[in-house]
Order: structure tokens, then C-alpha cells, then sequence
């Protein structure tokens, strides 16, 4: 298996990450993601233009790493740790309160996926594992939790 990156490249979104054997696999599954039954589903009722999608292969790194890319240029690994570890005791707590799928574990290997799921910026993330409560404020609301005191 290989894992895709999988961008919108008229807004700059990453749309998301997937693992699968070839580009069309990944493709397909960022459809099913979003209630297609497939990639040429998707096409038949909202078509890509040419040249908005780009697939690019990327490497499998350790977690720290693959935060430590994400949050830039500037970012430690320290950074990534904080991040990481923010981002699993969130994920914890939101299964705690029955906020998950059926079944669903917290899993560093499906971090990355969690993540990506957040509407806001990696870097917001960092901010609410450095200490500032509107950071924390934001990233606790969108995960359904409240705002611990």
C-alpha cells in the first residue's frame, strides 16, 4: 500500500491522505469519504475541472515527523510532541463521551486521519498545547468538549 496526498489545487485544501495501492484506489475512496459510491460517481454529479485535483505519493514517516512537516517551517520536534500528545488525550476524551464511531480506538497510526479532520490549522493546535486558552477554546469546542477549567 502507498499513501496519497490528495490536494485541491485551485484553493490549496488538502482534502486528505489515503492509503491504497494506485492513485485512482485513493481517488476512489476520498469519493466514498464524501458519500459517493466511487471517484467516477463523484464525477457524474460534481466533476472536477482539469488540472483542481493533484495526487502526490508521500512518504510514511514516524508521527513526530509527519506533525513536525505539518506545522511547518519553524517547528521542533518538541512542537510535534506536544501536538501529538494534545491531540491523543483530546481524541481520548472524546470517545469517553461517546463521541466516536461504534468501535472506534485511539490509534497514533490513525492520528493523522483525526487530524486531518479538524478545520482549523495545525498550528492552532500547537498554540493550545503551548498554554493559550483561545487556541484551547477552539480546538476543545470542535472536538464537542467543553472548555476544561
Amino acid at each position: 500500500m502507498k499513501t496519497f496526498r490528495i490536494e485541491d489545487t485551485f484553493s490549496g485544501v488538502v482534502l486528505g491522505e489515503y492509503h491504497a495501492r494506485s492513485e485512482r484506489d485513493a481517488l476512489d475512496a476520498m469519493a466514498r469519504d464524501a458519500g459517493y459510491a466511487d471517484y467516477a460517481d463523484a464525477q457524474r454529479s460534481d466533476p472536477a475541472p482539469d488540472g483542481e485535483l493533484r495526487l502526490t505519493e508521500i512518504c510514511v514517516w514516524s508521527m513526530t515527523h509527519c506533525v513536525t512537516e505539518r506545522l511547518g517551517t519553524g517547528a521542533t520536534e518538541e512542537d510535534a510532541d506536544k501536538v501529538i500528545t494534545l491531540a491523543m488525550a483530546l481524541w481520548t476524551e472524546q470517545l469517553a463521551g461517546g463521541l466516536g464511531e461504534p468501535g472506534e480506538d485511539v490509534d497514533i497510526d490513525r492520528l493523522a486521519d483525526w487530524l486531518s479532520n479538524r478545520t482549523y490549522g495545525w498550528k492552532v493546535l500547537l498554540e493550545a498545547a503551548n498554554g493559550d486558552i483561545s487556541a484551547v477554546d477552539h480546538v476543545r469546542r470542535e472536538a464537542g468538549l467543553p472548555l476544561a477549567c
